[in-house]
């Protein structure tokens, strides 16, 4: 009886399990229309979404790949490649405006749990997981990689560690068009199998001091860590970009100016020169010129003619002028190098990858203070004068700091023009008071102005301070007023004579 009792709760668990799995398996859906996207619950096989199930799972062969277009959450289990036919992998892309929260009920997420997977954030889309991610765990995902690409948008996990190449798999992280893998609370692991991690233009932000372990994957055969495909540069720093965060990205072996997602500063108006450069291709036969097609605009289709010009064609240069204003405020531009690399500017070019700014006439402001250096004693107010100019509309923040600290500005130290007070130990001391700016548009560049207040212990030891203004004679106590005190001593010392008479030895 009793084993007839645990088989049937088991049965029941099982029945349960099943009942809860929410699998993709759009091709069922006879509409084509919707059968790639997340939210549309005949694309599952229990005609529920995982948001309200609480599961979802990627194991069926030859699905449409699955696009997340809005805002969904997955509560319990995520698992792309997690048993199931797909032998040749599943597919799911977070679009632009798409936002995918995976829950920490399960205690993992996984893209290729045992078989391949790849999950892609676009540009403008989100994923952030609140348990650990696995990525190439195991099973067939050891025979192919399973894809992290992070191609524009943001991946975040708030609580666990990105796993790369769990037990036996194989897994591959892509970050490229300014994408962003941020890991809150953990770092990035690798069991010590195949992995591979490929910066271009993004970043990587782990938890804690993660060098030792860049060091090991950039250094290992083949390597673990590369940028731009092994051609480009990797820079990583502990606890400087950010603070307690290992901050890791990478430079283009093309080395641009204005750098890949920079911000440049042009004037107001229609007229704003920026100045592009770059490094050429090395060409196929040592020695041989490279030339070059440069592409530049709005927008990152080059084929597009109204957003797109050839500025430069076929010529063997690095450097092109090109107009970038900033139209209201601010205008994202896009500029692609295309190589001729076989000594002549004929044939099809080699497409480079394309590089963006932003034009910015909101500059950053600007302070003069106006006060000049100034003497007073303790206690005693100033009142200082700045002219803080600002071209923009963006909010500016002013702060008034003081070297040594202890300067007390009034009515706080966040007004153009306050008043500061001081009283320091030791008597006379120097104040060097500084004025910064910086706006909310250009939060990392800050303008700044110094002024000195000398401090004396009280008005009259000011005013008879070294390299003050001549002192009257008359006032013989040095007091700093000529009064009765000083006409006695005048008078008792009247007929002294204090005329040496004969050499006289120093004491």
């Amino acid at each position: 009886m009793r084993r007839e009792f645990l088989m049937c709760l088991a049965a029941i668990l099982l029945m349960a399990g099943m009942t809860n799995a929410v699998v993709w398996n759009s091709a069922a859906n006879p509409d084509p229309n919707t059968r790639q996207l997340w939210h549309v619950a005949e694309n599952w096989t229990t005609a529920t979404l995982p948001d309200v199930q609480g599961t979802a799972t990627f194991n069926v062969a030859n699905q449409p790949e699955c696009l997340v277009t809005g805002i969904q959450t997955v509560p319990t289990k995520f698992a792309m490649g997690d048993g199931g036919s797909a032998t040749n992998g599943t597919w799911l892309k977070i679009k632009n405006g798409g936002n995918l929260t995976l829950g920490p009920t399960n205690g993992w997420n996984a893209v290729g749990y045992n078989r391949p997977a790849t999950l892609t954030v676009e540009k403008g889309g989100k994923v952030t997981s609140q348990a650990r991610v696995m990525v190439g765990r195991a099973g067939v995902a050891a025979g192919m990689p399973s894809n992290l690409i992070v191609d524009g948008g943001t991946f975040e996990i708030t609580t666990g560690s990105l796993q790369m190449s769990e037990s036996t798999g194989w897994g591959q992280l892509f970050v490229d068009k300014g994408g962003l893998v941020d890991l809150k609370t953990s770092n990035i692991t690798n069991s010590g199998n195949k992995m591979l991690i490929d910066v271009r233009y993004g970043k990587i932000i782990a938890n804690g001091n993660r060098v030792a372990n860049y060091d090991t994957w950039k250094n290992s055969v083949p390597a673990q860590l590369v940028a731009y495909g092994g051609k480009g540069t990797l820079v990583y720093d502990y606890n400087v970009t950010n603070a307690g965060k290992t901050t890791l990205w990478a430079i283009s072996p093309m080395q641009p100016a204005p750098e890949n997602g920079s911000v440049v500063a042009v004037p107001i108006g229609l007229t704003a020169p920026v100045d592009l450069s770059w490094k050429n291709m090395d060409p196929n036969k040592p020695g041989d010129p490279v030339y070059v097609d440069v592409w530049f605009g709005t927008d990152p289709n080059k084929l597009n003619p109204l957003t797109y010009t050839k500025v430069v064609s076929a010529q063997n240069q690095t450097t092109v002028q090109v107009n970038a204003p900033a139209v209201g405020g601010i205008t994202q531009y896009y500029w692609q190098v295309d190589s001729y690399i076989y000594g002549s500017p004929t044939g099809t070019p080699i497409a480079g990858e394309v590089f963006e700014f932003s034009s910015n006439d909101d500059t950053p402001p600007m302070v003069v203070i106006d006060t000049p250096d100034m003497v007073t004693w303790a206690n005693q107010p100033v009142q200082l004068n700045a002219t803080v100019t600002d071209a923009g509309t963006s909010p500016v923040t002013i702060t008034w700091s003081s070297d040594p600290s202890g300067a007390v500005f009034s009515p706080n130290a966040n007004v153009e023009d306050p008043i500061v007070t001081v009283n320091p130990a030791t008597f006379p001391t120097t104040y060097v008071l500084t004025c910064s700016v910086k706006d909310g548009f250009n939060p990392t560049v800050t303008n700044t102005d110094t002024v000195q207040v000398v401090v004396y212990a009280d008005a009259c030891a000011a005013a008879r301070r070294t390299g003050a203004p001549e002192i009257p004679n008359s006032d013989v106590d040095g007091d700093c007023d000529t009064d009765l005190d000083d006409l006695y001593l005048l008078a008792s010392d009247w007929i002294t004579d204090y005329t040496i008479l004969v050499p006289t030895e120093i004491p």
